[in-house]
């Protein structure tokens, strides 16, 4: 959500980085893995999406099947693109400091 949001304008980098480090520490203490994560990610998604029927916004996130399908390539060991192949777990406990 903090890249998302530097993305689009919404934070600058230094409110990234320190989302980041405000968020990251609670993260890392209730999920043991990625695929953990993802798993949980996968099920609150859900929900929202599933809050979102019969209203005018019920069209606007991407499809489940779409968020699925880039949790599993970011899960995939053979996607060496993927940073969560690349990176273990812990290491999001020790992320790279500001620029």
């Amino acid at each position: 959500m903090s890249r998302r949001g530097f993305g689009c304008g919404l934070l600058d980098e230094a409110d990234a980085w320190t989302a980041l480090k405000n968020i990251v520490p609670s993260v890392v203490g209730k999920y043991g893995s990625w695929r953990e994560y993802a798993d949980h990610y996968l099920l609150g998604r859900k929900v929202w999406q599933d809050g979102l029927r019969g209203t005018p916004d019920a069209g606007f996130p991407a499809p489940q099947a779409q968020a699925d399908a880039h949790l599993r390539a970011l899960l995939d060991p053979a996607n060496r693109a993927s940073p969560w192949s690349r990176a273990p777990w812990n290491t999001i406990s020790h992320p790279d400091r500001a620029r």
